[in-house]
């Protein structure tokens, strides 16, 4: 299996860390970016999964597991890229990671646009601020 990812290390367990993917931005980035060539294929796992774990009827612990993993991670969206070569490529993008993969090497351009596309990514600088507001009048706090 050939596999591209985008990762946020430790993501989920830096204290630090604040940032994420947005994946419903990233899948629609994408579909912008390969011409509509991606497909919903599980518009989002873990939510399904906690429904699926409602309708079992499975313990308190394994249902509190499932939420606090859908929380965590998602959404998590599944999809499928359609390739000229009629190549199967999977993705999934979640918020601290993003990858697909195929059974072959994954084909250009779409190798190169998933790629270049995350070593765009930009982090935004953060400004900040210490105010108060003395009825509609802002001042520096």
């Amino acid at each position: 299996m050939f596999v591209i990812s985008a990762v946020v290390p430790e993501g989920w367990i830096n204290p630090k860390s604040i940032f994420c993917f947005d994946p419903t931005f990233v899948v629609e980035r994408l579909r912008e970016l390969l011409d509509d060539e991606i497909e919903i294929t599980e518009p989002n796992y873990t939510a399904r999964l906690c429904e699926e774990f409602q309708r079992m009827n499975v313990s308190p612990r394994t249902m509190r597991a499932a939420e606090n993993d859908d929380r965590r991670r998602g959404p998590v969206i599944g999809f499928r890229i359609n390739s000229d070569s009629g190549i199967e490529i999977r993705g999934q993008a979640e918020r601290y990671t993003v990858h697909l993969s195929c059974d072959a090497p994954i084909p250009e351009p779409i190798k190169s646009v998933f790629l270049s596309f995350f070593r765009d990514v930009e982090c935004v600088s953060l400004k900040t601020d210490s105010y108060f507001f003395d009825g509609n009048e802002r001042h520096d706090a």
